[in-house]
């Protein structure tokens, strides 16, 4: 998804790994850098891609997950909850960016928001969620 998000930004581009991706993304001005997920039922936050701001690095999800393929015996502790809520919290974002896009262009609008993507994609997710301002509150009333 990182690299499909990364040509619609850049149709031109040819991305081949998480380097070229952060550099597409950091230079197309995109907020999903600075973006929550969250989990309100434990009251847990996390940014899956803050590394690339607060320190260029990759995410810890990004490297964790490489250890462990790689060098499964040596890295084994890096398989953690934490690593796999940043990483499925990570793919929700870059599927909600991605069709933000998508819907964009497809619409001929520079952007649609992520408020109208959502409602568009309808996530139902009560597991992970980004921030509720990106979902519309609807009010049941019952007779």
């Amino acid at each position: 998804m990182l690299k499909q998000f990364c040509k619609l930004i850049e149709p031109n581009s040819n991305p081949n790994n998480i380097n070229d991706y952060k550099t597409i993304i950091l230079s197309s001005g995109s907020d999903i850098v600075n973006q929550k997920i969250s989990i309100n039922r434990y009251g847990l936050e996390y940014k899956p891609f803050e590394n690339w701001i607060t320190n260029g690095e990759n995410p810890i999800w990004w490297k964790s997950h490489n250890n462990v393929k790689h060098n499964r015996n040596e890295y084994y502790y890096q398989a953690n909850l934490q690593n796999v809520i940043n990483s499925v919290g990570a793919l929700l974002l870059v599927n909600i960016y991605f069709y933000e896009k998508q819907f964009s262009v497809n619409d001929g609008k520079e952007s649609i928001g992520l408020l109208e993507t959502t409602s568009k994609l309808k996530p139902e997710s009560s597991f992970i969620k980004i921030p509720s301002e990106y979902y519309y509150k609807y009010l049941v009333v019952r007779g």
